[in-house]
């Protein structure tokens, strides 16, 4: 196994907002699909901060969050300078 670097941002290529919380997470929460830039993978994955409306398709950025904070990663309408890249273990670890 290697280990892969990705970007950190991408373009957001569907989403949803799901109304039945679960635990840990209260409704409404959104998720969806991001094809990261430089030719990286689909990912999946929470979104937060999204505007009632927005360009599309918006540029998303992802998050990392704290050792033991769940998710442990997320998207976010993308922030100018945002673009660095991230270690496959840093977005899923």
């Amino acid at each position: 196994m290697s280990e892969e670097v990705f970007a950190r941002s991408g373009e957001l290529v569907t989403y949803t907002t799901v109304h039945v919380k679960r635990p840990g997470l209260p409704a409404p929460y959104s998720l969806g699909q991001i094809r990261l830039h430089s030719q990286g993978p689909l990912v999946f994955g929470q979104l937060r901060e999204l505007p009632e409306r927005m360009e599309l398709p918006p540029e998303v950025s992802v998050v990392i969050g704290d050792d033991g904070h769940t998710p442990w990663y997320w998207f976010v309408p993308e922030r100018p300078g945002s673009d660095d890249e991230v270690s496959e273990g840093d977005a899923a670890s």
